[in-house]
């Protein structure tokens, strides 16, 4: 594997780790709580992580059929774009899942992906031929959007659980 190929998958698979850290003692009634108008809930912010990186890396990487990359209803509309997620209460099937269930359903998804991620053999530069972005971008590209992707979350994550009122440990 191409060494800026193996550094990106280990920051994209690294960023779980801070992810799992935002997750961690996060209140239950906040889970599934929108902190705002305009704001979408922890638990749908991890759904669209979810369909967002199916999307990268299944989709656009290894050209997955829909069936495959979306199987999990947190990989389907309305979460590959947060104000399509507005448009509707939270979705009850994700109000039905605790933290530790859309932990399951996260980390299998990713450690899906990262799994085959790891027998990638195509040097950084890498164009795939897609239907979304004309000139499409190289597999670096990808790969860094995953990992800046996942760690923008983290991020967001920790807003909402302050907007909500938490107090979260410094790391």
């Amino acid at each position: 594997m191409h060494p800026t190929v193996q550094t990106l998958i280990d920051a994209w698979h690294w960023s779980y780790i801070d992810m799992a850290d935002a997750l961690d003692g996060i209140s239950p009634e906040h889970l599934h709580q929108r902190p705002a108008p305009g704001l979408i809930s922890i638990s749908e912010q991890i759904a669209h992580l979810m369909r967002s990186e199916s999307s990268i890396i299944g989709r656009y990487i290894f050209n997955e059929p829909k069936t495959v990359w979306a199987a999990d209803f947190m990989t389907q509309f309305p979460y590959g774009w947060p104000p399509d997620t507005l448009l509707k209460p939270v979705d009850p099937r994700l109000e039905a899942l605790s933290i530790a269930d859309l932990r399951l359903h996260l980390d299998a998804n990713h450690i899906r992906l990262l799994n085959r991620a790891r027998t990638l053999e195509l040097p950084p530069d890498h164009h795939f031929q897609d239907d979304w972005s004309g000139p499409a971008p190289t597999l670096e590209v990808r790969l860094r959007f995953a990992a800046y992707h996942v760690a923008y979350h983290v991020g967001q994550i920790y807003q909402t659980r302050h907007l909500l009122g938490e107090i979260t440990p410094d790391i």
